[in-house]
């Protein structure tokens, strides 16, 4: 008789994460099926290399020989019979396996899920677009309504009609209940020409203004360069103008990321220094203690800077005293870089600039390297006397950003926490970010952010009150304590006076108002603009 494998479950409760790190499917009892036509045709695993990073990850591949197919990798059965929330997250992306003139239309991929003695209910469907390939998606869906209550099992199923040869790469899965992170904070936004440019803080309550991405990034090259033990600076500049969404905040830390190879014999440690230009003139040089190599290096400015957006600033780092053979400066190769911006330096002490690509521009064979990102990141937060320390662990992976409830970043938005948003918006629209984590921690949306909301902060830096507008409902939304909240006309009238969390604004015409919000003895208050 052929043998037969069984095995049973140690539990079946929820989360569920599996990372493939073991390189097996079985490890979190995954089970494999094929629903339809040959069984080599569709192949399922968890080798090394295909996840996120060049780690493990399940896969699949698919043949192509125009005949339909149907396969799929089932999970354990999950208990959620005590649960109101259930989500699954993870990330995909999917590879041609050949030419890419093939017709994609043919063939999908599906979430599904079933409750224990049920059939499967498809929960999303995706198709294969060109301009997805390579590129690693976070997803987020909220099964709450299929499965709350239940038993059930989750699966990945391909099918279709063979026209593409393909894979398709899954990692960081997980199934929760409850959310397990907060929201990101502090969304703001600006409009500038044409753009709505958003922004969000970091775990370390700052937001982040630099040109290095995430090494998650699509063909993101890591790179390292000195110039021989003598003094280089290099730097990020900010021209006027760009700055202005945090303008009167205050640069309060700087973070680099310190390149050292540990195989130079007896090699000298590397001194170095945060340096700061304001209109080409130098206003902050402090030196970096203790420097902890090949990681990034957080310097809490002693002096922080305010930010004043009509003026050019540079940020960069100062290596001096090291050994020749080290290479100290870390940056990244990126089709993603900024000429002049991103790849500036100075071996003058910062009399003089050049551009990195256009060093590299001369060098056959070599122009690719000038595509320079530097590994520094200015933390600019609300308050000069932040207190901002190492970059943590913690960090998010990647973000999606929502428009009036909807996804509109179909490819993962990876570090830094900011977005440029090019296509057309109506005033009304608002806007909220998710995050996610390496270990599958999902976080909660972030508070909503409109740019029809006010003129000032959407939060009040001494009550800790935010104000955010919802278009849809028509009502402006208070979370904090407060005793009473009045609306102004512009002419004094009182039209609103309430103690109530949420203000409906549906009768009332475009244009701007006065919100004052009253608790205790503290009152403040603040524009409203509403637009129709």
């Amino acid at each position: 008789a052929d043998p037969v494998s069984v095995c049973m479950p140690s539990t079946f409760e929820i989360p569920m994460f599996d990372n493939f790190d073991s390189q097996s499917v079985l490890t979190n009892y995954w089970t494999v099926t094929a629903q339809r036509n040959n069984q080599w045709k569709i192949n399922f695993g968890a080798p090394a290399y295909q996840g996120i990073g060049w780690t493990p990850g399940m896969m699949t591949s698919v043949d192509f020989d125009h005949i339909p197919y149907s396969a799929a990798v089932e999970s354990r059965f999950l208990d959620a019979r005590e649960q109101d929330k259930v989500y699954v997250s993870f990330l995909k992306r999917f590879l041609f396996l050949n030419g890419r003139g093939l017709e994609l239309e043919g063939d999908t991929l599906s979430v599904e899920v079933a409750k224990f003695g049920e059939g499967w209910i498809s929960i999303k469907d995706y198709l294969l677009k060109k301009s997805e390939e390579s590129y690693w998606i976070y997803e987020y869906l909220d099964i709450s309504k299929q499965v709350a209550g239940s038993l059930f099992q989750l699966r990945f199923r391909v099918h279709g009609k063979g026209l593409a040869m393909y894979s398709y790469q899954f990692d960081l899965f997980k199934v929760g209940g409850e959310l397990e992170y907060e929201a990101p904070s502090g969304l703001i936004g600006e409009k500038k020409d044409g753009k709505l440019n958003l922004a969000w803080k970091n775990n370390n309550n700052a937001y982040e203004v630099g040109y290095s991405v995430s090494n998650y990034e699509l063909d993101v090259v890591r790179q390292a360069l000195g110039d021989e033990g003598k003094i280089f600076i290099a730097a990020n500049s900010f021209e006027s103008g760009d700055l202005s969404l945090y303008n009167d905040k205050y640069l309060t830390s700087v973070s680099a990321f310190i390149n050292h190879d540990p195989n130079v014999e007896n090699s000298k440690d590397t001194q170095a220094a945060i340096v700061v230009f304001e209109n080409g003139k130098l206003i902050r040089e402090q030196n970096i203690d203790d420097i902890e190599i090949n990681v990034y290096n957080t310097v809490i400015l002693n002096e922080p800077v305010k930010i004043d957006a009509s003026k050019d600033l540079k940020i960069g780092l100062k290596i001096y005293d090291y050994d020749e053979r080290q290479i100290p400066v870390a940056y990244q190769i990126t089709d993603l870089f900024k000429a002049g911006k991103s790849d500036l330096y100075s071996q003058d002490g910062g009399t003089t600039w050049k551009k990195l690509s256009d060093y590299y521009s001369t060098i056959e064979g070599k122009e690719q390297n000038g595509r320079c990102c530097w590994e520094i990141i200015g933390n600019i937060t609300d308050e000069i006397t932040a207190e901002v320390g190492e970059i943590e662990d913690d960090q998010p992976v990647a973000y999606t950003l929502y428009r009036n409830g909807e996804r509109i970043n179909y490819l993962s938005l990876y570090l830094p926490a900011r977005y440029t948003i090019d296509d057309p918006m109506q005033d009304n629209d608002y806007y909220e970010v998710r995050a996610y984590y390496e270990d599958g921690r999902t976080s909660e949306l972030s508070e909503k952010y409109s740019p029809s909301l006010t003129s000032l902060d959407a939060v009040d830096k001494e009550s800790g009150i935010s104000i955010y507008m919802d278009p849809v409902s028509d009502r402006i939304y208070l979370n904090g304590e407060f005793v009473k909240a009045t609306l102004y006309g512009i002419d004094g009238q009182i039209l609103i006076a309430t103690t109530e969390k949420n203000i409906n604004v549906a009768h009332l015409s475009g244009g701007i108002y006065v919100l004052k919000i009253e608790n205790g003895s503290s009152v403040e208050n603040h524009k409203i603009l509403i637009r129709r």
